[in-house]
């Protein structure tokens, strides 16, 4: 009994620790590859991100925490905080990907 116990507890954090894994590199490369590029290419000066966690979707109002969707693919919503001609403005990203493929980017309105 002592013995499944322990496998269910190292289960458990094994699976933690992936998910927190998938989440820090999907963040990390679409911020690299996708956001900041883009905001570039528009002449706009990344200022900061702001990760909104497992919970707030942000600018984008859905039913559901992003937790909780059961959905195949992740998403993960961030703020980013740019400058456009010395102002700074602030918009919500949501990245949809499948383990560690990012599918698509959306932004909450236009930039």
């Amino acid at each position: 009994m002592y013995f499944i116990g322990i496998i269910i507890f190292i289960g458990f954090f094994a699976i933690l620790g992936l998910n927190i894994l998938i989440y820090k590199s999907v963040y990390k490369s679409a911020l690299q590859n996708y956001i900041i590029p883009d905001l570039i290419n528009r002449n706009y000066s990344f200022i900061r991100d702001k990760s909104l966690g497992f919970f707030d979707t942000g600018d984008f109002r859905t039913d559901i925490p992003p937790l909780l969707n059961k959905h195949p693919h992740r998403n993960i919503y961030i703020d980013i905080y740019y400058k456009e001609n010395n102002l700074e403005k602030r918009v919500t990203v949501r990245v949809q990907s499948f383990f560690f493929d990012i599918k698509r980017i959306t932004y909450s309105r236009d930039i």
